[in-house]
């Protein structure tokens, strides 16, 4: 089979749709398990299946998955529990949080790399991710050349997810699902305690939207958003306890 990435007949991995990284604090204690319940039409489908290591498919060859996985690296020592990247800096502020000097071509990769995956996904669990093959084969020349675009071009928002308390929502995942706003399209993605919110048009968003953006200057803003506004009905994973 060929690679969804370059396109070439060689060998697949078995690849992650959401990175592997995204999921560790929602495994189960001890034993490295995740239960990952399928949604459809905002209901439950209570038949649900045990993981070790998130979903995967034979999608990319090795060559690409290296190259995607520089990115997912870079993400993991921004977000993850030992940031290793010192260099990044976070203030936080009334309302949100406001992070200072990301490497904007590598992070802004990583979000693409992560909506592409999931629109090429045959997986059912990423079935609203569809983007359509014009998008599609926009996103996987820009991820495959290693060009990020303009802030606006499939600009993603972060929030955080809060409980009424204020307290972070960490330990769920949702099913992604798309919705409409001012005429774009908009793909959701929660995961552990953040809402990655990528907005999908063939002409710019409002000005305000693309604030929220990563910017060439690496700055991200991220905003609290109460998790109810979000996830409704559409939790499909969460942490063990």
């Amino acid at each position: 089979m060929a690679c969804a990435l370059c396109l070439k007949e060689l060998p697949l991995c078995a690849s992650h749709i959401i990175p592997e990284f995204m999921y560790k604090s929602i495994y189960a204690p001890g034993n490295h398990r995740l239960s990952w319940i399928h949604s459809k039409d905002d209901l439950f489908d209570y038949r649900h299946k045990t993981l070790q290591k998130g979903l995967r498919e034979a999608l990319l060859c090795r060559g690409c998955e290296d190259q995607i996985s520089q990115y997912e690296t870079y993400v993991v020592g921004v977000f993850g529990r030992q940031r290793v990247n010192r260099q990044v800096t976070f203030d936080q502020q009334a309302g949100g949080l406001v992070i200072q000097n990301l490497n904007y071509q590598k992070f802004k990769l990583f979000e693409l790399s992560l909506l592409w995956r999931s629109s090429v996904s045959s997986l059912i669990d990423f079935e609203q991710i569809k983007l359509g093959k014009r998008h599609e084969d926009r996103l996987r020349q820009m991820v495959l050349t290693g060009q990020p675009g303009e802030p606006h071009e499939y600009g993603c928002g972060i929030f955080r997810l809060v409980y009424a308390n204020q307290a972070d929502a960490d330990g769920l995942i949702c099913s992604p699902y798309r919705t409409r706003s001012e005429g774009i399209w908009q793909y959701l993605f929660v995961i552990t305690g953040l809402l990655w919110m990528f907005n999908v048009s063939s002409h710019s968003p409002p000005r305000d939207w693309v604030a929220s953006f990563v910017q060439r200057d690496g700055v991200q803003v991220v905003w609290n958003m109460p998790l109810l506004d979000v996830v409704g009905p559409k939790l499909i994973g969460k942490k063990f306890t």
